[in-house]
């Protein structure tokens, strides 16, 4: 069986004749849970009007998201271009303008469910593209990682670096990190630091966050959707969204306020809407959205490169 297309949707796509409101309710419904935890603690959804100014926590030079999915020379995703802006702000707000992108693939059954399926493959493919970009942003801010080594024997106590992470967010920006990323690898090794005979070789992230003092802590097992040279392991798997040996300190909080620390906020205009429309050889079908992933605070990321030798 042929794999279904996908490709870069443009402005021949959007029409408002072609606007399908059921799959547009039906695409809000669409959970993605996995991936959307992810995205909503590194980069918290603000809805905003397209063009917008917002808030940030200090003056000097902020980065936000420039450059969206790129696609190979036969029109398929290839890869996710990472490219980012900067500028430079003496006072305290940053004008800005959202990004308009979408996808588009070509179904040959027009039954809803087929349709629904295709929604859902499209969206899920957006956000796991949103996720790629804020994982790249939370690594450029948090720059150079400590190296720290987590293994039965070493001086090192993962509990400990921890808690010191978490302190020198607040010695940077005035606010202690009250979230935790971990890279898959990073929290393994952090489970096997202690054997398994220990309470803390099964304690659940959530448990661990009580004991920290942070809001959140979560652990990413992502992988980028798409199979080229440029996202994969050395075993030929596509690679870890989150860097599988990194943790990442952070503020993120939900909401605007003036006294928001948070170190990266994804506006949001048009969360997701779809277009269907009659083509040769089937029923072709778009998922839009647009938003923008900014940075809004300075000294709000730190992290630790993690190995276990």
């Amino acid at each position: 069986m042929e794999e279904q297309k996908i490709i870069l949707a443009n402005g021949s796509n959007i029409n408002e004749k072609w606007f399908s409101e059921p799959l547009t309710e039906f695409a809000a419904g669409i959970p993605c849970d996995n991936v959307k935890k992810a995205l909503d603690a590194i980069a918290p959804e603000v809805r905003a009007p397209r063009r917008f100014e917002f808030f940030v926590s200090n003056s000097g030079s902020f980065v936000y998201d420039n450059e969206e999915i790129r696609e190979g020379e036969d029109g398929t995703i290839k890869t996710i271009h990472n490219g980012f802006m900067r500028v430079e702000t003496s006072g305290n707000v940053i004008l800005a303008k959202m990004n308009t992108y979408g996808l588009t693939t070509v179904i040959e059954d027009d039954d809803m469910f087929f349709q629904e399926q295709a929604v859902e493959d499209l969206k899920l493919r957006l956000l796991t593209a949103d996720l790629m970009r804020a994982a790249k942003l939370l690594d450029v801010l948090s720059g150079d990682a400590e190296e720290i080594v987590w293994a039965r024997g070493n001086k090192n106590d993962p509990i400990k670096d921890i808690k010191a992470l978490i302190s020198s967010v607040g010695n940077s920006n005035g606010m202690n990190a009250n979230k935790l990323l971990y890279g898959f690898g990073a929290w393994n090794m952090s489970c096997e630091y202690f054997g398994s005979d220990s309470p803390n070789y099964t304690l659940a992230p959530r448990d661990l966050a009580f004991s920290l003092g942070v809001d959140d802590i979560i652990v990413s097992n992502n992988r980028a959707f798409v199979n080229n040279d440029e996202l994969l392991e050395e075993d030929g798997a596509p690679e870890y969204i989150i860097p599988k040996n990194k943790v990442y300190a952070f503020c993120s909080n939900g909401g605007v306020s003036r006294r928001d620390y948070s170190a990266i906020k994804r506006f949001v205009a048009h969360p997701f809407e779809v277009f269907s429309r009659e083509k040769p050889g089937g029923l072709e079908i778009s998922v839009y959205t647009t938003a923008l992933i900014a940075q809004t605070g300075i000294g709000g990321v730190k992290a630790y490169k993690v190995s276990n030798s």
